[in-house]
């Protein structure tokens, strides 16, 4: 392997190191705010796809009339995960268990004014595990150690001709 290629074999597996352990230690996250509109005495349902295992993190907060909203939770099997009745911010977390539509139901429950909610849903993804990163890491980590092995033997044998040329032939 010519030095210039263990250089750039080297260099690429620094990269590939650097790579996996960022995504190693940060896992990959999707966040996203709705606005919400409610009427008066309306309900209003936000579906969110998940898959098994996800982590699912977010907020609701409400401005207008009492600030006061009735916030619930269902899981794809209709199944209510969390009911938090009537609140004015708060901020929820959970694991999916299912991999399907989860539904995040808000009502006002006031006659006379409307309001608006903020909802964030953050999305922790877990569909690449640390597992992978790890054995990212350690192809990076084989890409390294092959650059450096192939540059530095290029340069024993580089200094091996060297030596070999620096004695003078026998006299005849």
């Amino acid at each position: 392997m010519k030095r210039i290629e263990s250089v750039a074999l080297a260099f690429v597996g620094i990269a590939v190191m650097i790579f996996g352990l960022f995504f190693f230690l940060n896992p990959f996250t999707v966040s996203h705010t709705a606005t919400i509109n409610l009427d008066p005495l309306a309900e209003v349902d936000r579906d969110h796809g998940a898959q098994r295992g996800e982590r699912v993190e977010g907020s609701l907060t409400v401005t207008g009339g009492d600030e006061e909203a009735w916030f619930t939770i269902e899981d794809p099997n209709g199944l209510v995960i969390d009911y938090v009745g009537v609140i004015r911010r708060i901020d929820f977390a959970f694991t999916a268990e299912y991999t399907g539509q989860y539904w995040f139901r808000v009502s006002n429950a006031q006659q006379d004014s409307g309001k608006t909610v903020f909802l964030t849903e953050r999305i922790i993804v877990s569909s690449l595990t640390r597992e992978f990163w790890l054995l990212i890491v350690g192809a990076g980590a084989f890409s390294l150690g092959l650059g450096l092995f192939g540059y530095f033997s290029e340069k024993r044998l580089q200094d091996k001709k060297t030596e070999t040329q620096a004695i003078p032939p026998p006299p005849p």
